[in-house]
């Protein structure tokens, strides 16, 4: 809950602009010459849906 109250907070400064910059930050992950890369939007969503389909599958 803490953290989504920052979030907000954060979003709605006057620093929004470096809230947005850090989603937009590519992160990649690797081993040797496999890499893959996004943005750390896409890796939040992407796990975050993966948690909750398994959820549900386990209902």
């Amino acid at each position: 809950m803490v953290a989504a109250a920052l979030a907000l907070v954060w979003a709605n400064s006057p620093f929004a602009a470096s809230y947005m910059e850090l989603f937009a930050t590519p992160f990649t992950i690797g081993y040797g010459d496999l890499a893959l890369s996004k943005a750390l939007v896409l890796w939040i969503n992407d796990g975050l849906m993966a948690i909750f389909f398994l959820v549900v599958g386990l209902e």
